[in-house]
């Protein structure tokens, strides 16, 4: 069988990566290899393609390659103060529906 014909058995799908630079999420100093972050990206969309990079026979699968123009972490920065205001909504919330449940039945 001639080498170029062989076609690799994609075991499972294998995800798409992408790469930061600090200079567009500064957080990403002090995050962790391994634990997952959520993050919100603003990209333009450079080239699209129909055409798996490791299958030549499946020309379904469509790539796109993005250039990141900007990047924010969603993740909730953990601050000694974090409790305090929890618990304050918290307790802010209690009392409107305390409040609203005493209204609605008729206090």
């Amino acid at each position: 069988m001639d080498e170029n014909t062989i076609v690799p058995k994609i075991e499972k799908d294998i995800p798409s990566t992408l790469d930061l630079t600090e200079h567009i999420l500064p957080v990403i100093r002090d995050w962790e290899v391994g634990k997952r972050y959520l993050v919100k990206l603003e990209v333009e969309m450079n080239s699209q393609n129909k055409g798996s990079m490791y299958d030549p026979n499946d020309q379904n699968e469509v790539r796109s390659s993005f250039r990141v123009l900007g990047a924010q972490s969603l993740e909730i920065e953990e601050s000694p103060n974090r409790a305090v205001k929890e618990e304050n909504h918290k307790g802010a919330f209690m009392r409107a529906v305390a409040k609203a449940t005493n209204e609605f039945m008729g206090g």
